[in-house]
């Protein structure tokens, strides 16, 4: 507080530092939960792309004759995030870690990915996901009135679709995500939004420097199977996905453990 002309003012900080202020003080209550320890086995990053994990299986769906110049790979292993279950013996996965890759699985293939995941995954696993945070994007584009200064939030809820993989198909709020993943036998342990600034990259659509945009965090464990009704239940994907299977799957080169 500083005092004007015998006034007091209060200086008030930005709506940025308040959501990261919530954040802190949501983190350190967290804490002891998401420490507990994960069981022995296999670690999957999936989606890896250039980004790659020590420690971890890095896996990715398209080789490097699949992929734009700019975002070549060094990953070796190929499988489709939907398809895990193909390559991993069952309950042979401690973690699943995806960090920019769920958006990119459609609606309609959600349920074939999350089923596999629980089936590869020992129970007490760690599934670790970042997405764009849809809420966080849509209250920036009805809050700015410049429309280019909502171009940005387009982008990240969308994807820069300059290639094969780059285009999201799938919009994920916590209250959704928390949702879906309990219903495929996973407890959410943390959920949080972070406001990360991301590097200028032409192929990005030329993110501008240092805007931070919002990324939905979840961190969840197995704790057992699926729901017993996704099957039966009276709107589902996996009726669908049955009689029109994704024909990309019988396209992309499929990799083996």
């Amino acid at each position: 507080m500083t005092s004007h002309k015998g006034r007091i003012i209060q200086k008030w900080p930005n709506q940025l530092e308040l959501l990261r202020r919530r954040v802190r003080r949501y983190l350190r209550r967290q804490a002891p939960a998401v420490l507990q320890p994960v069981p022995e086995g296999i670690r999957v990053h999936v989606g890896a792309g250039q980004n790659i994990l020590a420690g971890y299986e890095n896996v990715d769906a398209y080789d490097n004759d699949h992929r734009p110049q700019d975002f070549q790979t060094p990953v070796t292993k190929f499988v489709r995030a939907e398809l895990l279950d193909t390559v991993y013996e069952p309950e042979s996965v401690a973690e699943i870690r995806c960090h920019h890759l769920f958006e990119h699985v459609s609606m309609l293939d959600v349920d074939r990915m999350l089923q596999g995941w629980n089936r590869v995954m020992k129970t007490g696993g760690l599934v670790w996901i970042e997405v764009p945070d849809f809420e966080g994007c849509s209250r920036q584009i009805l809050r700015l009135r410049s429309e280019d200064d909502k171009e940005i939030y387009y982008r990240h809820i969308f994807g820069c679709q300059t290639g094969p993989g780059e285009v999201h198909k799938n919009g994920l709020t916590a209250t959704r995500l928390i949702h879906l993943l309990a219903r495929y036998g996973f407890e959410t342990k943390l959920a949080y939004v972070r406001w990360s600034a991301y590097a200028s990259n032409p192929l990005n659509m030329c993110y501008p420097k240092n805007l931070p945009l919002p990324d939905l965090h979840v961190q969840a464990i197995k704790t057992g199977p699926p729901d017993d009704g996704l099957s039966t239940a009276p709107y589902t994907p996996i009726h669908y996905r049955k009689v029109y299977p994704n024909p990309e799957f019988s396209q992309m080169p499929m990799g083996k453990a």
